[in-house]
């Protein structure tokens, strides 16, 4: 049988500098990582916001084109309580903070031919970069942090 002097390591266990290394790694892979997990957040969230202005915006069409009076809702109240519904609870819910995915909608009602939505996000570089504005022309146009439109 053989035997292995012991040279003042135990068996099978890790040194120290080994496990400095692992650490060291796996600190790098984080740093790298959490960057690119962050920036693909704010993407997704600003894209669910330009769907659900969409969403939004076309419901306000339907519901002006459905009226005699040919007039836009006074509140996105009167979209969910309206028999059928013209927008479902779950994209209601994000009409005021905490919004949906890192946004939240507000809509102002100016006349019965004039009407503005906003998307702006919860908090400014941490759930979305960007604001976005539509009214009765239906075109979604970018804004800056103050609503005000970017050409």
């Amino acid at each position: 049988m053989l035997c292995r002097e012991n040279k003042g390591y135990k068996n099978g266990g890790f040194t120290l500098v080994e496990i400095m290394i692992v650490v060291a790694i796996i600190g790098v892979l984080v740093a790298v990582a959490i960057p690119a997990l962050l920036r693909a957040r704010l993407t997704a969230n600003e894209n669910a916001a330009k769907n659900n202005i969409r969403l939004l915006r076309d419901a306000i069409e339907s519901y002006r084109i459905s009226r005699t009076q040919q007039s836009y809702p006074g509140t996105l109240a009167d979209l969910a309580s309206d028999v059928p519904p013209y927008v479902d609870s779950t994209l209601f819910s994000a009409i005021a903070p905490p919004g949906r995915n890192g946004y939240y909608f507000t809509y102002a009602f100016v006349s019965s031919s004039q009407f503005t939505l906003t998307a702006s996000p919860n908090t400014l570089n941490v759930t979305g970069i960007n604001a976005y504005f539509v009214n009765e022309s239906t075109t979604i146009r970018l804004t800056d942090a103050n609503g005000q439109a970017i050409e």
